[in-house]
């Protein structure tokens, strides 16, 4: 599950691909008798494909490159205010909770006992949903990353 940002994401495709599959086995026993071979390697493929849109974006995310995906904010991270952001990351004035370094995703404890989810392209926090810019949950998963890359 490693290449999944999204655990939905994960069992969706994961439907899928396992319906697909099961066709041909419940056609062989009989429980597609009304349809033809061609109907049922359609609903094969149909099935397949389906789950397979849901994992390209995820393979789209593992193999951009980092400094890309953080261009599409057009934020200046010499600004003032994202340079104290990516202080505070570096500070550890957060609290992670588990980081994927492989996936580039992390989950983080809020201060109300909520938690924020992040990626290199988004994160749950308020601050992000806010400004849609770089939040310090994200500059701490791309330091995390980094250091995991660094160390291979």
């Amino acid at each position: 599950m490693f290449l999944f940002t999204s655990t939905k994401r994960f069992y969706i495709t994961l439907l899928f691909l396992l319906i697909a599959v099961t066709i041909p086995i419940q056609a062989a026993a009989g429980a597609y008798s009304e349809y033809g071979p061609v109907e049922i390697a359609g609903m094969v493929l149909l099935y397949a494909a389906i789950g397979l849109i849901f994992i390209i974006p995820e393979i789209v995310y593992s193999l951009t490159k980092t400094e890309k995906l953080l261009k599409r904010y057009e934020v200046n991270k010499d600004a003032r205010p994202q340079i104290q952001r990516q202080e505070r990351a570096r500070n550890g004035e957060l609290t992670p909770r588990k980081i994927n370094a492989k996936c580039r995703c992390a989950t983080f404890s809020g201060r109300k006992g909520g938690s924020y989810r992040a990626t290199l392209k988004s994160c749950t926090c308020p601050d992000f949903k806010e400004r849609k810019a770089p939040c310090k949950h994200m500059y701490y998963l791309m330091d995390q990353i980094e250091r995991s890359d660094s160390r291979e």
